[in-house]
């Protein structure tokens, strides 16, 4: 089941999104040598509430935006790799902005969110930027050339671990991805 409504002008961007699924074969049923599992779970659903207001001035534009999701029985593979379903319900809440700039050659293009969840569950970074400056010309009138630095940043978190017998990401809290920056 699914049910989307979303307003869109030149002004902002404002959307409302429910969803509600089955979840898959995998999850309700395994047997394997090490695994076993028979479950009988409930319809997860999704309720997504968004907006966005592009601004532009010139040659330059920003678009804050936020999401905000609010999960109900919730699916997921343990620390063990085992399916599970949470019973309480998730918050999700996504704030952020893209911003670009084009001047003649050069043109700067970036992202930047801030994100906060049930950690216990939902594994994602608390906050993810990026960005590039591009200078862009054509050699001997015949290739496009695009010469600059593009940056990506995360904040550290437990990202999921994968289980190659089950072929499915679960959750992981041993290994701590450290937060980064790679130009």
């Amino acid at each position: 089941f699914k049910l989307k409504g979303e307003l869109s002008t030149k002004w902002a961007k404002v959307g409302y999104q429910t969803i509600f699924w089955s979840p898959d074969l995998l999850m309700q049923n395994y047997l394997s040598n090490v695994y076993r599992w028979q479950n009988d779970f409930d319809l997860m659903g999704a309720n997504t509430i968004y907006g966005s207001i592009p601004l532009k001035i010139n040659k330059f534009e920003l678009v804050p935006e936020a999401q905000y999701h609010l999960l109900t029985k919730y699916l997921y593979y343990d620390e063990n790799a085992i399916a599970r379903q949470h019973d309480k319900v998730i918050n999700l809440l996504r704030v952020g902005a893209t911003a670009k700039w084009e001047g003649g050659r050069w043109a700067f293009a970036g992202m930047g969110y801030l994100t906060t969840t049930d950690k216990d569950i939902i594994r994602v970074p608390s906050v993810f930027a990026s960005g590039q400056i591009t200078y862009d010309f054509t050699y001997a009138k015949a290739m496009d050339v695009q010469l600059g630095i593009a940056t990506t940043y995360r904040s550290s978190y437990y990202a999921d671990a994968y289980m190659p017998m089950t072929q499915q990401f679960h959750l992981n809290n041993n290994f701590l991805v450290d937060s980064y920056a790679v130009a």
